[in-house]
């Protein structure tokens, strides 16, 4: 998935709402060959990359997210994992 293919209503200014949640938002920096071991968030997350080369990681799938805005959704409780291909930098919605 990616931001940019997001539907928006042909208006000046545009609002597409991602995440429903009340939310935080972290900057993650992932550097080469880095892995941020398995986890769960608490909440539904989106995580958004911003630049580098990244694949996150679920029991039953795996997404590569190698464009600028490239994102996942992340379910709450849901155990993942995500492996920096490149240093990369990511934005954490949750």
């Amino acid at each position: 998935m990616n931001l940019l293919d997001q539907n928006f209503p042909d208006k000046p200014v545009a609002l597409t709402n991602l995440l429903r949640d009340a939310a935080t938002v972290s900057l993650i920096r992932l550097q080469a060959h880095a892995q941020l071991s398995a986890h769960q968030s608490k909440t539904n997350a989106l995580l958004i990359l911003l630049n580098g080369e990244v694949v996150y990681q679920e029991d039953d799938r795996e997404m590569v997210l190698h464009e600028p805005y490239d994102y996942v959704r992340i379910t709450a409780r849901k155990t993942h994992e995500l492996s920096g291909r490149s240093e990369s930098l990511l934005l954490l919605v949750q």
